[in-house]
């Protein structure tokens, strides 16, 4: 009975051990698809006109930014259409996971 009550008291402080790990790091995961509206080289920002609100990410060596091939932060221009995936973390900042540079397709000109 001891063994079953000491076994059983390990599991709960192993359990909450746990769940407060994973609470602590808090990361939500969002994506938004649009326009950029800002490039800052210095800081790796861009700012994304999305749907309900504007959205600045921050992009860093991780950043995957992607186009028919991959591609580096200073490929993004302004006007570019992109879906950038991006966590928020405590303190409020979002990182780009992945930034997707969306290719526009050429409209032909022989009205076909």
């Amino acid at each position: 009975m001891k063994k079953a009550t000491v076994i059983l008291i390990s599991s709960f402080f192993v359990i909450v051990f746990i769940t407060m790990s994973f609470s602590a790091e808090k990361t939500l995961r969002r994506q938004v698809t649009g326009t950029v509206t800002a490039v800052n080289e210095e800081e790796n920002t861009i700012t994304v006109e999305g749907r309900k609100s504007d959205v600045t990410v921050y992009a860093n060596e991780k950043t995957r930014i992607l186009e028919e091939e991959t591609k580096s932060f200073s490929d993004i221009k302004i006007g570019d259409k992109v879906t950038v995936k991006y966590k928020v973390a405590d303190d409020e900042r979002n990182t780009a996971k992945r930034i997707t540079i969306r290719v526009t397709p050429v409209k032909s000109s022989s009205g076909n």
